[in-house]
């Protein structure tokens, strides 16, 4: 059987299988990063630092990439994200001691855009 059954070899669980080997790999350079530089530095220089570790690790990125938001068919601004891994996984690096629950609008910003598919705070 094929779709969205979950049973093996459907086309759910190549689609999950491709996101989780993608994502556990962004997290294994976010952590790379994290236990080097620890905290206490300026956002650029975790952007720069996980940049160069996902380069490092054959990732393709996309950093301080322009999206173009539309509302009503009119361009009304753009929007950077910090980094957008392989075109599919948005990247937003806060250095916050707490997660601010606004934040979490911007991440269904985010899941909107195209291409994209999942996003990390």
């Amino acid at each position: 059987m094929t779709g969205s059954t979950g049973l093996a070899g459907s086309s759910t669980n190549k689609y999950e299988a491709f996101h989780a080997a993608l994502t556990e790999g962004i997290l294994r350079c976010f952590y790379r990063v994290y236990n080097q530089l620890r905290y206490g530095f300026l956002e650029k220089v975790y952007v720069s630092a996980l940049k160069y570790e996902l380069v490092k690790n054959g990732y393709k990125e996309g950093t301080q990439k322009k999206i173009e938001v539309f509302y009503g068919g009119k361009r009304v601004c753009e929007y950077y994200e910090d980094l957008v891994v392989n075109d599919l996984v948005a990247l937003e690096l806060k250095l916050l001691r707490a997660f601010v629950m606004s934040m979490q609008s911007n991440c269904w910003i985010i899941y909107g855009l195209p291409k994209v598919k999942l996003g990390f705070f």
